[in-house]
């Protein structure tokens, strides 16, 4: 039925290719088995974040991802797919490649963990696997990436700023924190990127609310979870 996200079944490894415009492939990323592919769950953000006229590329990987050069991230022998194929343990890395090799060019730890998959409002994984993600140019100079997780129940948005050798951590908005946890459950599918308030900095239009440049709550309709939002 359409609309119903499958809760068992192995996958395929997600493979991430880059083309030129002539249909030369200028290399493949493999994510490996440890990332699922499936709808909701790979955001993979292409931008210049660091200003030298070359985009980067920002995902969330494993352990046994392998990068455009061949590198193993991570420990390849891990498998941590459960008897339904889902990945609901282990170790998950946010890392940035560049762009023109496919190569990994910094590996951290992804933000926030999955840790205790029930607490994200299911057993099967299904509402902790919801991941968005965007550039936004938060400081209103410099674009910044910003990686999400949840919908329903607990959101989090962490936004980080690339300098060509390190990712480093801007902010980090998170519903468990007691003056957010009105936030929970805003979410849609889908986000916007925009400068709402008129200060020349962006927001995060998180569906039923919007996260402020500063990482701090700046609206909240309370109208909860719809599937899509859109800006003008």
């Amino acid at each position: 039925m359409p609309g119903i996200i499958p809760t068992t079944g192995y996958t395929g490894n997600t493979l991430l290719d880059c083309y030129r415009l002539d249909g030369t492939r200028l290399w493949r990323i493999d994510l490996g088995r440890n990332i699922r592919s499936e709808a909701h769950y790979t955001q993979f953000m292409v931008y210049d974040l660091d200003g030298d006229g070359k985009a980067e590329l920002v995902v969330k990987t494993a352990d046994g991802a392998v990068d455009g050069l061949g590198k193993v991230i991570g420990d390849a022998s891990l498998d941590y797919r459960n008897s339904n194929g889902r990945v609901l343990e282990g170790n998950e890395y946010l890392t940035v490649f560049s762009g023109l090799t496919g190569g990994a060019l910094y590996t951290t730890d992804y933000i926030p963990a999955r840790r205790n998959v029930e607490a994200w409002g299911d057993r099967t994984g299904n509402r902790s696997d919801r991941f968005l993600a965007c550039v936004a140019y938060l400081d209103g100079v410099k674009p910044s990436v910003v990686m999400c997780r949840g919908h329903y129940t607990r959101t989090v948005l962490a936004a980080y700023d690339w300098d060509g050798k390190e990712l480093k951590s801007r902010w980090v908005f998170d519903t468990n924190d007691p003056q957010w946890k009105e936030y929970a459950g805003q979410g849609n599918h889908n986000l916007r990127v925009g400068d709402v308030d008129g200060d020349g900095c962006d927001e995060i239009i998180y569906g039923s609310c919007v996260i402020n440049n500063d990482g701090t709550g700046l609206h909240n309709t309370g109208m909860g979870h719809g599937d899509a939002i859109h800006l003008t």
